[in-house]
């Protein structure tokens, strides 16, 4: 089983996304307290792993690009949570 670390900050996006998928990157500065120039490098991480995707809005001027979970990155994403919630208990 291949073990990766992900930054604090890939972590934040992970839960945000499980809660709220298919937002733009603002709304995740805006709403998720993650600030612009790590959530950049984050969401890089996170599209290299394969745990999110970027899709562009067609219908919308200006075009936005949504950022979605993949299948991959809801089953990280929900471990994450079970994580959390153990540690708080």
């Amino acid at each position: 089983m291949e073990e990766i670390a992900l930054t604090q900050t890939a972590q934040k996006v992970l839960l945000f996304l499980l809660k709220k998928d298919g937002v733009p990157a603002k709304v995740l500065v805006e709403e998720g307290g993650v600030n612009n120039t790590p959530l950049i490098r984050a969401l890089q991480e996170l599209e290299q792993l394969g745990l999110v995707t970027e899709k562009r809005e067609e219908n919308v001027i200006p075009r936005r690009r949504l950022i979605f979970l993949t299948e991959k990155g809801k089953k990280v994403a929900e471990k994450l949570r079970e994580i959390n919630e153990i540690i708080k208990a």
